[in-house]
């Protein structure tokens, strides 16, 4: 799974539209998750096995509230019961919270 966005062009002026997760980091203790994003010019750069030109890292912490409702291990188990697994309650959050990602689409 991955998302693309469009018009995004990268400090470089190059066109990084497409963009996929490439880790996640749930701390339950003190309650935050990390989704750190990689960018990429095109879809078939990332199926050559090319490096991200950029990463971005998505923190998911704003209240308590927040985090429950996409990361607590209660809402995890939700999720999991409808067949999505972390990294669509990752993408979801993303595309709920983080401007960049507002209007993307799913690819």
């Amino acid at each position: 799974m991955a998302i693309q966005i469009k018009d995004y062009v990268n400090q470089f002026g190059v066109e990084e539209g497409y963009w996929r997760i490439l880790g996640i980091n749930i701390n339950l203790q003190y309650r935050y998750v990390d989704i750190t994003m990689g960018g990429y010019n095109s879809k078939e750069a990332r199926d050559l096995g090319k490096e991200p030109m950029n990463t971005k890292k998505v923190r998911a912490k704003w209240s308590d509230d927040e985090f429950d409702a996409y990361f607590a291990p209660k809402e995890v188990a939700t999720y999991s019961k409808k067949g999505q697994d972390i990294y669509s309650i990752a993408y979801q959050y993303v595309k709920d919270k983080d401007p960049m990602f507002k209007d993307c689409k799913d690819c």
